[in-house]
């Protein structure tokens, strides 16, 4: 009796809070949702500027569709139009954003769990403002300084089902300098090959 009631009190906490995590996140998912949004499509526009020196979207998704050689090409114009866009200025404005940017990821996972595509369709069926929206990508774009503190805490997410084992896979494999595949290999992924070429191929559902 006294064993069952110690491993009652031992996992009830954990058991509550997870609870409690999915209670909040359904209470607040619209507001979770919109902020998301606005945080990618806010790291998508610097990520254009700093490729093309385009803010203006219609000019962006233009600029996307053009064949690789062509994205240099006017790449190239724009920065001898302009000056070139140093590592100073890059790493001054857009990487003090993207920094902003993680931490709010980082703080919403925390007091939410992970907001997966999946477990936000649990509560809602509404479109996204951008059908390549992905908070997923949010973590993937993190700056260096940050990766330690994410693979943490993407574990924990891990451990709780709230991100798949190839979903955790993938972002150690690209949270590291390194580039292990065995980060993917060991985490629901198996090699193969199609027309000689090797591929990732995910096994997770």
């Amino acid at each position: 009796m006294k064993i069952f009631l110690l491993l009652f009190l031992f996992i009830s906490p954990a058991v509550y809070s997870q609870s409690a995590k999915e209670e909040l996140f359904k209470r607040d998912l619209a507001a979770v949702v919109e902020e998301m949004e606005l945080i990618y499509e806010y790291d998508e526009l610097l990520q254009s500027y700093a490729h093309f020196r385009i803010l203006d979207k219609s000019n962006i998704e233009r600029t996307e569709n053009l064949p690789d050689s062509m994205q240099i090409s006017e790449s190239f114009n724009r920065k001898l139009g302009g000056g070139d866009f140093s590592r100073e200025n890059f790493r001054k404005k857009i990487e003090r954003k993207e920094e902003e940017h993680t931490a709010r990821m980082i703080a919403i996972i925390k007091k939410y769990g992970f907001p997966s595509i999946k477990r936000i369709s649990q509560y809602t069926d509404q479109k996204f403002r951008n059908s390549d929206f992905s908070p997923f990508v949010l973590l993937q774009n993190a700056p260096r300084s940050y990766w330690k503190k994410i693979k943490r805490l993407m574990r924990k997410e891990y451990k709780a089902g709230r991100i798949s084992q190839c979903s955790y896979g993938f972002l150690l494999w690209h949270l590291s300098l390194e580039k292990d595949i065995d980060h993917m290999l060991d985490n629901g992924y198996v090699m193969e090959t199609r027309n000689g070429v090797p591929y990732f191929e995910p096994t997770c559902e």
